[in-house]
């Protein structure tokens, strides 16, 4: 079930470019939003759009202590190439649940991760670690048992 996303975006952009090859650079600010249980989710962003490519030159989201940073490119045409960076920091198990609608899962701990997104829309592949360690994020379930977060090559990841 898709997660749902509520509340105010400001967007300001500049529009250039040719009726055929329009581009737009913008600035998103979202200060509050609600994204699936969890309120009060800001959203920055700085974004350059090409029918060739969406440039993320920075895409922040906070919500208390987390932090989520992504910058890089969408491929929208041709074999859509993805290349985008991301790095979460603090981020809460129980805050990821309650995004995904699934408060009640006996899950906690904080995520720290570091990754990137290759491949293509249609394949992407991602490679992640904590930021600390090579290619392992740790998450403690309630009853002691350990989730972890490890490299894969294709999209989605495995917790295991």
């Amino acid at each position: 079930m898709p997660t749902p996303v509520n509340g105010a975006v400001a967007v300001d952009a500049r529009i250039a470019g040719t009726v055929d090859v329009p581009s737009a650079t913008t600035v998103v600010k979202a200060p509050a939003l609600k994204i699936g249980g969890a309120e009060g989710v800001a959203l920055d962003a700085d974004l350059d759009y090409t029918p060739a490519a969406l440039n993320v030159r920075r895409g922040d989201l906070t919500w208390e202590d987390a932090q989520a940073h992504v910058d890089g490119r969408i491929g929208l045409s041709g074999d859509r190439r993805l290349s985008l960076n991301v790095v979460a920091d603090e981020v809460g198990v129980p805050w990821l649940l309650k995004v995904a609608n699934q408060p009640d899962v006996p899950a906690s701990g904080t995520i720290f991760a570091k990754g990137t997104i290759g491949g293509t829309t249609a394949r992407p592949r991602t490679e992640t670690s904590d930021g600390r360690s090579p290619a392992s994020a740790r998450a403690r379930r309630d009853n002691g048992t350990s989730l972890a977060v490890r490299k894969f090559a294709t999209w989605p990841s495995a917790w295991t």
